[in-house]
């Protein structure tokens, strides 16, 4: 049986391996079922989703973010932002939060009852915002960063640093809103 993943937006990928011009195996995701389609996911890589639904195939990394801090970060833009449609995605020792522009009130608005929401959510483009970065592994410390649209910087800027719980809570508030581009 061929190794497929289905992707949040519905699409499934299969894994084909391909030989390199040196011999050795690449492996990739694609969505034809054409190709030298492989049985199982190869010994040290897992499988990784980015937020916008691109599928690939990594080396296994160190998990270095708990699952209650990815947790901790979900439900703190859920409860502290204006923010509608989000993910979070953890890399190595980075947790960002990438979100959406909300149109569904204008859509609903429009569509009324022939809207539908989670077909509408398959088109969503999401950026990256906000991101905590794990910087003392023991006493759990995170350096917060946001990213700058700034068309002369266009990169992330430091804002704080401390315990997670404490950076969710302060800054997430402002995910959404004018008062996030002040953030400085």
């Amino acid at each position: 049986m061929p190794v497929k993943y289905e992707n949040f937006k519905g699409d499934v990928y299969y894994l084909i391996k391909k030989k390199t011009k040196k011999g050795n195996w690449r492996y990739y995701f694609t969505k034809n079922k054409k190709g030298n389609l492989v049985d199982s996911i190869p010994e040290g890589y897992e499988i990784d989703e980015k937020p916008n639904g691109n599928v690939y195939l990594i080396k296994e990394r160190p998990k270095l973010i708990t699952e209650k801090e990815k947790t901790m970060v979900e439900k703190g833009v859920k409860r502290h932002s204006d923010v509608d449609y989000f993910k979070v995605y953890i890399k190595e020792e980075k947790i960002t939060i990438y979100t959406a522009k909300d149109t569904t009130k204008t859509l609903k608005d429009h569509l009324g009852p022939f809207f539908n929401e989670k077909e509408f959510e398959k088109y969503l483009n999401f950026t990256a915002v906000l991101r905590f970065i794990l910087v003392h592994e023991d006493e759990r410390i995170f350096e917060l960063e946001r990213y700058c649209f700034r068309g002369s910087i266009d990169d992330w800027i430091f804002l704080d640093a401390g315990k997670l719980e404490v950076l969710v809570e302060e800054y997430c508030k402002h995910l959404g809103k004018d008062s996030f581009y002040n953030l400085i």
